[in-house]
């Protein structure tokens, strides 16, 4: 269980990545994070319409990927094509 002190640095650390990838258009990609702390980044980045976060990789791979809002992800766009032809 994250404590709730984690929890609020774990949220401003999020709020740092936006305001980077805001800053500069670059892709910012967290890797090593936990189940939870994915979930908390997640939420937190959610609230902000300038930045896009997905989860992407298997396993001990897994890892957030946080980008300006405009762009998408190769994989994203990898995703959506697959979707398309099944339909």
């Amino acid at each position: 269980m994250i404590e709730e002190e984690q929890s609020n640095n774990l949220e401003k650390a999020a709020e740092s990545l936006a305001q980077y990838v805001e800053k500069t258009g670059r892709k910012v990609r967290v890797l090593g994070a936990s189940p939870p702390v994915r979930k908390i980044m997640h939420t937190s980045l959610n609230e902000r319409e300038s930045v896009d976060n997905t989860s992407h990789g298997f396993g001990i791979f897994r890892h957030i990927l946080v980008q300006p809002a405009t762009e998408k992800a190769p994989e994203e766009e990898a995703n959506e094509t697959s979707e398309q032809e099944e339909a």
